[in-house]
């Protein structure tokens, strides 16, 4: 099964987007920061240049935190192949293209 998604997005925001809406809710406890907070205190700053990704992986890659934001600038089709992405690494995917996993036999878990 082809599996893809799109848009730009980081792990602190996707933990920012677990959270859901406040709206109508009680306000947290002032002593815990939000998700958002707490990842800027543990995840660095960014600070170099970033990689460009486009294409197919199709060998084990991962993506680090160090080496971030990694640029999704075309489709990018991981066949075969295993994508880590580390904790606090930031992967933005240029608007209109997506990561698609799989493509191969659907049958097979490495696909």
């Amino acid at each position: 099964m082809l599996k893809s998604f799109g848009g730009i997005f980081s792990i602190a925001s996707l933990l920012a987007l677990g959270c859901g809406s406040q709206q109508g809710k009680a306000p947290p406890d002032a002593g815990t920061p939000a998700p958002t907070t707490m990842m800027s205190n543990i995840c660095p700053a960014l600070t170099g240049p970033g990689v460009k990704h486009a294409g197919t992986i199709s060998a084990n890659e991962t993506w680090t935190a160090a080496d971030s934001p990694h640029v999704v600038t075309s489709a990018l089709d991981v066949v075969g192949a295993t994508l880590t992405i580390e904790p606090c690494a930031v992967v933005r995917v240029k608007e209109g293209f997506t990561i698609s996993f799989g493509g191969g036999n659907p049958g097979d878990p490495a696909a």
